[in-house]
Formats: C-alpha cells, sequence, structure tokens
C-alpha cells in the first residue's frame, strides 16, 4: 500500500524554531544594550527525528518537574520541550517575569491570522504592558483569555495532564496550550506565553523569517519598572526608546536573513536534546556566552 507523502511541513520545519530565534535575537541585543537587569535566556533545542525512541500518541512521559504527561498528540511537541525547559531554569525569586515564546498553535492563526501574536497571561498589567511594547515596536499582538473553564480538557484518567486536551485540540487549541504551559510555571512567577506560529514566518514571495518577538521583549525587559510596581519589584532605569529601537531592529534583520541558518546550527546537535543558558550578566564582545547546563540522552 503506497501512502501520499508531501514535504511541504518538512521544508517548513525552520518556523519550529522562531520561538528559540526570536528569543535569542532579544539575547543578542540586551547584550549590546546591557539594561540593569538581570536576565536568562533558556532555549530549549531538540531534534524531530522519527527514531526507535519516538512517542506514541497515548505514552506518558514525566517532565523534568517530575509531572507526568498523556501525550495527545504527537504533532504537539513544542509545548513538551518548553515545559521541561522550565524545571532548568536557574532558581529564581518569587516576582520573576517569565517571557515564553513558541511556535505552539496552527490554531492561533485560525484565530488572529498569521501577522498577529496570541498573547497569553494572568496578569492583566503585565499583558498591558506586552501589548504597548509590541505596538511600539511595529508588531502586532493579540491578548487571549486565559479561560478556566478550559482547564478541566487538559484532565488525563492516566497521567498529571494530557498534552494536547481531551477534545483532541479541537475548539480554542491556542488558549489550551497556554494553560498548558501555565502548569509548569514556579509559583509566584509573573508569566507570559506569546504563541507566534504564524507571526514568525515571512508568507509572502520571499519567505524566511520575520525576526518578529525581538522588538517587543527587548522593550518590555526595558519596561520592567512599570511592570513590576505594586508587586514589590524594584523599578530598574531604561535606556531610551530610540536606542531600543535601533538595536533590536538590526537583530531582527539579522534573524530575518539568516533564519534557515539558525536551523541548521540546531541541526549540529547530533540528535542530543541540550537546554542552554544564556546569562546576560557574564556577556562579552556583545555576543552572548551561551554554557550547556545538560543534556538529555
Amino acid at each position: 500500500m503506497c501512502w501520499p507523502v508531501s514535504d511541504v511541513p518538512c521544508r517548513r520545519a525552520q518556523v519550529d524554531m522562531g520561538g528559540a530565534a526570536a528569543v535569542l535575537g532579544a539575547a543578542r541585543a540586551l547584550a549590546e544594550m546591557r539594561p540593569p537587569v538581570e536576565g536568562h535566556v533558556v532555549l530549549a533545542a531538540c531534534e524531530n527525528f522519527i527514531s526507535d525512541t519516538a512517542r506514541w500518541p497515548g505514552n506518558i512521559i514525566t517532565a523534568s518537574s517530575g509531572v507526568t504527561n498523556e501525550v495527545g498528540n504527537t504533532d504537539a511537541e513544542t509545548r513538551l520541550t518548553a515545559a521541561d525547559s522550565l524545571a532548568y531554569a536557574p532558581g529564581l525569586p518569587a516576582g520573576t517575569h517569565v517571557f515564553e515564546l513558541s511556535t505552539f498553535m496552527g490554531a492561533v492563526i485560525v484565530a488572529l491570522d498569521q501577522s498577529i501574536g496570541g498573547l497569553m497571561a494572568p496578569y492583566d498589567d503585565l499583558a498591558t504592558s506586552l501589548v504597548s511594547a509590541a505596538a511600539a515596536a511595529g508588531e502586532r499582538l493579540w491578548c487571549l483569555p486565559l479561560d478556566g473553564t478550559y482547564v478541566s480538557s487538559l484532565d488525563s484518567t492516566l497521567a498529571g495532564v494530557n498534552s494536547i486536551g481531551a477534545k483532541g485540540g479541537v475548539g480554542a487549541g491556542t488558549i489550551t496550550a497556554g494553560l498548558f504551559f501555565a502548569k509548569f510555571v514556579r509559583a509566584g512567577a509573573l508569566w507570559a506565553h506569546i504563541d507566534i506560529a504564524g507571526a514568525a514566518r515571512n508568507h509572502g514571495g520571499g519567505g524566511g523569517g520575520t525576526g518578529y518577538g525581538v522588538a517587543t521583549l527587548v522593550r518590555s525587559v526595558h519596561a520592567f519598572g512599570r511592570v513590576g510596581r505594586g508587586r514589590g519589584d524594584s523599578a530598574l532605569t531604561r535606556r531610551s526608546a530610540g536606542t531600543v529601537g535601533r538595536r533590536s531592529e538590526a537583530v531582527v534583520e539579522f534573524f530575518g536573513r539568516h533564519f534557515e541558518w539558525c536551523f541548521w546550527q540546531s541541526l549540529t546537535l547530533n540528535r542530543v536534546s541540550c537546554v542552554f543558558l544564556c546569562d546576560m550578566r557574564h556577556c562579552h564582545e556583545n555576543v552572548p556566552r551561551i554554557k550547556i547546563l545538560r543534556t538529555l540522552m
């Protein structure tokens, strides 16, 4: 029996690392500007090959945090690596801001179109700050509700959580993905999840990546003073908005032109999943220092 196979999804696999590319781009820009803020960047980079250790739908896997996951759909693998990366993030105190960018769901394209990122955050002031930062950066961002009604759809009779939801991801898929992510965030963290599945890729004839999210993250870090007030965080001195714009736009251009190169670099990991930590307190020559925290076999 012969099944028709299309290689289009494979040729567009570069989009799957769009969130990591944006975060790394923001790290590079912030390394050059050196804002008075302690920042940590975690990239969960892993291969996506079929092998004898591949997961089947219905498999139960244990995340690094100890939470057991029932694999509802093997095509929803991004959320598993994103959730695992949180366990390897350094121990951060309560009140820490956690921004997560990833290409979670094609459903965000259905809901918001190809050029708009979907934002989910449990704190209104944080969401407002991010939307404002995105607007100033020229990036379109829309806040979706983290409706508790959908939390029960992630329940599993076999594990602590179902990775795709009991309904198989049909209906409110972007929101349930955000709720899944919330289950792995450290208690007390001020977190936000941005789904850039549509906005990360240039849908025009030129192809490649857009660098979406870099400028928004850079501006948000510089606005931490406003976001943190009232929650025990100290106000942080901000550089001029003009400086933020010039620096971040340069990185957006870099990642737009070298999107496939960035993906190729991830292939040099030799099928070993790695979690990288980029600590902006120890940058040199405007390039973030990256070190392997741990390898997962």
